[in-house]
């Protein structure tokens, strides 16, 4: 690249920004993978090269879906689209609609999905070496069409890939997701079929060529299957498998499926497999974001200098009548660019939130199984030691009163002594049981238990010492759950911080009410911060969102050496 540079070779450095995009996709660095490519294909564009900047384009949108940018994929692939069609080259028109048939049902936008792949199939019949790539996109519609439900149109499409009986020597892979992904389908469209076997056969054919990713979905499908036909054990197997698997091989899609199955199937495990999908999903999300800011930047970078290279040029030929139209047109597209990617936005953040409601509503009726469980053998204990054992050893006190001892009168004393020792056992038994009874009353609300829950488990190497103290006078079950989920939320974040930046050794929740304010305050003995420097960060935007959207108040303050204390107060109406 320095030689070409030396030499102002600009096709000799796009190629070598190419070869390092290519480099970086090999190795999974796709955030440089990116930026060289951008690189590469703005300099394509430059001297007029719509072929090689439409590939470019094309490996550009493939990485931000593959980094779930769907709304920037989207838009780069209509990119490498045009510079294609410009060339009519059906080849690579066939893979960019393929591509951009799979965004859309990322997008869940099915319609387009399969119309996009239809029209890569058009594109196709120009094409003389064809591959298996009517089969890929066949599968492709296959599953945007049982991802909408529609399993009978799904069912067709997969059969005819299946027709080409090459695939079973030349493309097994291929062979083995056609038939796993038929069998699914059949299974959604009659959970009551005997598909055992064929579910099988599509693991075996993986097996054989060790596809671990594969063999993980074909676990994951086995052990809905078997959890249908109420074989848990085998579920659970087949699930915990597929979690291994797909953790080996990095496959955060198939660990996720398989941790939310694991949730629901394994029911004495289910808090500490919810608190791993949690901790993953809320981990990937930051992940994804942090790249998709990036692909952002770059693309603004370049989208600068385009700019500016256009406001010279229109300037040298003193047309700034049509500049200044472009610039416009140019506008209105970014405006309603930017309004569809808001729309985007807001609906994947409601779907968030169902999901986390879903989530906590899971972790409070495990908790509650707990509590009930815990209740019912008190109480039963309890009924145990008053009715039974108590009502035995009364009898056999009235018993032995009765009895017409001859002795001495030393052995008589010592009879009435050990009689009373006896009463006084009944006594102690009385009261254990009433403290059992008593107890069972004052068992501690599902949502503080949840919340300890998730601080043991994420607190397992005792990194600090954590304690919850709390009024057991609150009654939470009055209090709304989206409320409580945003305290839960807040606590989670709050410890996050701590974890991650404040070197505390003490972390505390304190809940308490008075008769019209109900009041939480975390607090921890780290070395504290500049509140006002980091109320602009998105944690500290995200608690006020939380607590004006209850209509509560927030206040955070924090001392260096001391610590930090964040105070949440609501109306107990």
């Amino acid at each position: 690249m320095k030689l070409a540079e030396k030499l102002h070779d600009s096709a000799g450095i796009a190629q070598a920004h190419w070869n390092f995009g290519n480099f970086y996709d090999r190795i999974e660095e796709l955030d440089k993978s990116f930026y060289h490519f951008s690189k590469a294909a703005k300099i394509y564009d430059d001297i007029g090269n719509d072929f090689y900047s439409g590939r470019l384009l094309y490996n550009m949108s493939r990485i931000q879906k593959d980094k779930k940018d769907y709304t920037g994929a989207e838009i780069t692939s209509f990119q490498s689209i045009s510079k294609f069609d410009k060339q009519k080259h059906q080849y690579n028109l066939y893979l960019s609609y393929n591509n951009l048939g799979v965004i859309y049902s990322y997008l869940k936008e099915f319609n387009k999905s399969t119309e996009s792949h239809n029209k890569a199939l058009i594109y196709l019949e120009d094409i003389k070496d064809k591959w298996n790539f009517k089969e890929i996109s066949l599968n492709n519609i296959g599953l945007a069409l049982q991802k909408k439900g529609d399993n009978k149109e799904a069912i067709k499409n997969f059969e005819k890939a299946l027709k080409n009986d090459s695939l079973k020597v030349k493309n097994r892979a291929l062979y083995a997701r056609l038939y796993d992904n038929l069998t699914y389908s059949k299974f959604l469209l009659n959970k009551n079929a005997n598909l055992e076997s064929e579910f099988l056969k599509a693991l075996k054919i993986r097996d054989s060529m060790n596809n671990i990713s594969g063999i993980a979905l074909s676990k994951l499908h086995l052990s809905e299957y078997y959890a249908f036909k109420q074989d848990t054990t085998k579920a659970i197997t087949f699930a915990q498998d597929a979690h291994d698997l797909a953790l080996s091989v990095n496959n955060h899609r198939d660990q996720l499926a398989a941790l939310k199955l694991l949730s629901k199937l394994d029911t004495p495990n289910s808090s500490t497999y919810l608190t791993k999908y949690v901790t993953l999903n809320d981990s990937l999300q930051s992940e994804e974001r942090a790249i998709r800011n990036k692909f952002t930047r770059i693309r603004f970078e370049t989208d600068q200098f385009i700019e500016q290279t256009e406001k010279l040029s229109l300037e040298k030929k003193l047309i700034s009548l049509i500049g200044f139209v472009l610039i416009l047109l140019l506008g209105a597209s970014i405006f309603i660019i930017r309004q569809k990617f808001k729309n985007r936005k807001l609906l994947l953040e409601q779907e968030q939130q169902k999901d986390k409601e879903q989530i906590y509503n899971l972790m409070l009726e495990q908790q509650s199984k707990l509590e009930e469980g815990k209740i019912q053998e008190r109480t039963r204990i309890s009924e145990e030691l008053h009715d039974h054992i108590l009502g035995s050893m009364y009898g056999i006190r009235m018993k032995l009163g009765f009895l017409d001892l001859q002795g001495s009168d030393e052995t008589k004393d010592k009879f009435n002594e050990y009689l009373d020792e006896f009463m006084q056992a009944e006594k102690e038994i009385r009261d254990i049981s009433h403290r059992l009874q008593s107890n069972t009353q004052r068992s501690e609300s599902n949502f503080i238990a949840t919340i300890k829950t998730y601080l043991d488990n994420i607190n397992i190497d005792q990194l600090m010492n954590v304690e919850i103290v709390y009024d057991k006078g609150i009654n939470w079950n009055t209090i709304d759950t989206e409320v409580k989920i945003d305290i839960f939320r807040i606590i989670q974040e709050s410890y996050m911080n701590t974890l991650k930046h404040s070197k505390a050794t003490e972390f505390k929740v304190i809940c308490s009410q008075t008769e019209d304010v109900l009041k939480i305050e975390i607090i921890d003995n780290g070395i504290g911060f500049n509140v006002t420097k980091s109320s602009k960060g998105i944690g500290f935007k995200n608690m006020n969102k939380r607590v004006n959207r209850f209509g509560g108040k927030l206040i955070i303050t924090s001392e260096p050496s001391v610590g930090t204390k964040v105070i949440i107060t609501l109306d107990n109406n």
